[in-house]
């Protein structure tokens, strides 16, 4: 405020000073010359001044008006938007910065008694602005705390159901590699057979081929040609029947030498063959070799029935899978089918055991 006070008497001295100087100087170095004409001469040279200054702002604005309209132009010619954009720009800037300047002198003029309501409105704006932000925070705080209790809850129900699908998915893996293991079991058992009989056949085949010799079959017969020729006979003897009796039985030799080695490959390809026929009908021959064994061994019963100890129990469970034989239905479906017929206690009995109910089943759909 002292600052504000002090400055137009300053400002007001050193002008009167610089008039009176100029006065001096001007009265002092023309030898004829008075205060009248020295004033004169002041107000020519401001005069002049000012006109100076406004031709120079005059050509400095027609200056940066040709250069703004060369850019502008220029522009232009590549892209009339971005040129469009910037003309727009700089009017807008121009326009935001003459009325900053004529607020600013507009301002100055009435700086000193607009001063305390420019205050009192500040102080009002800040008051209102506080209570504005206090009551915006507590909602901002409420609402951070709904949406953390309604993420929190989110989570624990996505975690339980995430849970409960893991749990669900590794029975029904366990179900599905209990099945896979077994059927994988059945079909190593079977190749192992087949390998077993498929090494018998090919010693059997090795011994034959080895007594096949060319000395077994012929006999003496090359003793006998040799012994023929050796002798003196009085009259010519024709040796083509017995040259192609020789060739006859080499070609056998090697026909039969050919056949046992065709054998050979033949019969080591059998398991592989075997093994590439359809599963079903392997698991069938399996499923009622162990059905006439497990006849024979326990009188036509299944291990699962060993722990039923009523009749009836057994019956109404063997009657029950016959029914599910002719649908379309899973494993696992048959399973619940039969755990939800049998009642708590005894469908209990086949949820322990279930690799041995999936095995009675198979029996029972092979045997069908």
């Amino acid at each position: 405020m002292k600052t504000n006070v002090l400055r137009g008497p300053l400002i007001k001295s050193a002008i009167v000073l610089i008039i009176f100087s100029l006065l001096v100087y001007l009265t002092a170095a023309q030898p004829g010359g008075n205060v009248w004409s020295a004033l004169g001469t002041i107000i020519v040279g401001i005069f002049r001044t000012i006109q100076f200054a406004i031709g120079l702002l005059i050509g400095v604005a027609v200056c940066l008006a040709v250069l703004i309209g060369i850019f502008l132009g220029a522009v232009a010619i590549f892209d009339r938007s971005s040129a469009s954009r910037m003309y727009e720009g700089l009017r807008h800037a121009f326009a935001e910065q003459m009325q900053g300047l004529l607020v600013a002198m507009a301002a100055e003029k009435k700086k000193e008694p607009e001063q305390p309501m420019i205050e009192e409105i500040s102080t009002k704006l800040k008051s209102a602005l506080d209570a504005a932000v206090i009551s915006a925070r507590r909602e901002l705080a409420t609402v951070r705390e709904e949406l953390g209790s309604r993420v929190k809850a989110l989570s624990s129900r996505l975690s339980a159901v995430e849970e409960s699908m893991e749990s669900a998915v590794t029975g029904e893996e366990m179900e599905k590699v209990t099945a896979d293991v077994v059927g994988v079991n059945e079909t190593v058992a079977g190749l192992e057979q087949g390998l077993k009989q498929v090494q018998a056949e090919l010693a059997g085949l090795t011994a034959q081929l080895a007594e096949l010799t060319p000395d077994r079959l012929l006999g003496d017969l090359p003793g006998r040609l040799a012994a023929l020729e050796e002798r003196e006979i009085p009259e010519a003897v024709d040796l083509n029947p017995l040259q192609e009796q020789v060739a006859v039985l080499q070609a056998e030799i090697v026909e039969i030498r050919q056949s046992v080695e065709s054998l050979v490959p033949a019969t080591m390809e059998a398991p592989e063959v075997e093994a590439g026929k359809p599963a079903a009908a392997d698991d069938g021959k399996k499923g009622r070799a162990a059905a006439n064994m497990e006849e024979k061994k326990g009188g036509g019963e299944h291990r699962l029935f060993s722990y039923f100890d009523d009749p009836a129990d057994r019956e109404k469970l063997a009657d029950l899978v016959g029914s599910t034989l002719k649908k379309d239905m899973t494993y696992a479906q048959v399973i619940d089918f039969l755990v939800d017929r049998m009642g708590p206690e005894l469908g209990q009995i086949i949820t322990d055991h279930p690799s041995l109910a999936k095995d009675y089943i198979r029996q029972r759909r092979r045997s069908a």
